[in-house]
C-alpha cells in the first residue's frame, strides 16, 4: 500500500482481482506478494 500509495480497498480490490485471473486463493496471492518483498529487501551479506 505504501509503495503503490492507495487505500486498502484499493489494495484489497487489487488482491482479489490478481487472485480471479490467476485463479488462487486470496491468502496465497497475498503471501506470494510477501514472499517476493521479503526477498527484494533482503541485502545480501
Amino acid at each position: 500500500m505504501q509503495q503503490k500509495n492507495i487505500s486498502e480497498n484499493e489494495a484489497y480490490s487489487k488482491l482479489r482481482k490478481m487472485a480471479m485471473d490467476q485463479g488462487c486463493s486470496l491468502a496465497m496471492v497475498a503471501k506470494n506478494i510477501i514472499d517476493v518483498c521479503q526477498l527484494l529487501s533482503t541485502s545480501k551479506a
